[in-house]
């Protein structure tokens, strides 16, 4: 009786230390997620206050070909 029980202590020290350890990540993953996202409402006001539509770049039509032919740096 007395080796179940120690054997149940274990298990339960053992299963809390995993939880602890699960709280943790979760935690980790929700601050990276919240700083992420601040990252882009940052992204998204710089847009609007400069006037892009989107976030691919947009070439004026005749552009292209310029581009093209000049050398590389």
């Amino acid at each position: 009786m007395d080796a179940r029980l120690h054997e149940a202590e274990d298990e339960v020290a053992l299963l809390r230390g995993e939880v602890r350890q699960l709280r943790t990540e979760v935690s980790i993953e929700k601050n990276r997620r919240k700083i992420c996202s601040c990252a882009y409402q940052r992204k998204k006001k710089s847009w609007r206050k400069h006037g892009i539509k989107r976030d691919v770049p947009s070439i004026p039509p005749g552009e292209e070909k310029k581009l093209l032919d000049k050398p590389a740096p």
